[in-house]
């Protein structure tokens, strides 16, 4: 008797890497820092390949009752941390 394989094969570290890759690459482009800047074509397809291999994003919602504790460590003058 035949095993029932399911639909989504398991990422291998191959494709945890590219996954890494693409994120890294994606960033760089927004940041700024890419040589030659990505072209619409290639930001496109990584988000295809992203949403393949990555979980969606969604919106979470924390309803919290009861009283917290905010203790304030530093304040940075946003004008001197850059």
């Amino acid at each position: 008797m035949q095993k029932l394989r399911s639909k989504m094969p398991l990422p291998s570290t191959a494709d945890k890497i590219r996954t890494g890759l693409l994120i890294t690459r994606l960033q760089n482009h927004a940041l700024g820092k890419l040589k030659k800047p990505m072209t619409t074509q290639q930001i496109k397809a990584a988000e295809i390949l992203l949403a393949r291999t990555l979980p969606t994003l969604q919106s979470v919602n924390v309803d919290m009752h009861g009283a917290v504790k905010i203790e304030v460590l530093q304040v940075a003058d946003h004008k001197t941390a850059k």
